[in-house]
């Protein structure tokens, strides 16, 4: 009488990969344009005021479609030059200077883009500058 096996290494082979699937990150965030880090970072206090403030993205962004945005606590816009590419071999990256001196306080930098996908892309981060 023969007894019918179940192979096991399949199984927890296609397991794992289930496992992966589920934990990996959606699939626009491997193919559509996304900020890497920046200046100054999500959630910094700092001591001294920036006076601009530095994006990294995934790739070369559309300069004509890239804005960059500057909200106070009460959320009142702050003076921006428009982005600008830097001087550098690194390309993914747009500086943006500000206008007056930040006073201490929270901040919130709203930004949009579009990278060569044409894809759009946007997202904000919060920084503080401490009282002197």
């Amino acid at each position: 009488m023969r007894m019918f096996r179940i192979p096991g290494r399949p199984i927890l082979a296609m397991a794992g990969v289930v496992a992966l699937m589920a934990a990996a990150p959606p699939r626009d965030a491997f193919w559509h344009t996304h900020l890497l880090k920046s200046d100054p970072a999500a959630n910094d206090s700092l001591a001294k005021a920036p006076r601009a403030i530095h994006l990294w993205f995934s790739e070369r962004v559309d300069l004509p479609v890239t804005t960059v945005k500057l909200t106070n606590a009460a959320g009142a816009p702050v003076i921006l030059a428009p982005p600008m590419r830097p001087d550098t071999a690194q390309n993914a990256s747009v500086n943006i200077t500000i206008g007056p001196v930040l006073a201490a306080g929270s901040y919130t930098v709203h930004w949009s883009t579009a990278g060569k996908d044409g894809h759009p892309a946007k997202g904000t981060f919060d920084f503080v500058v401490k009282a002197h």
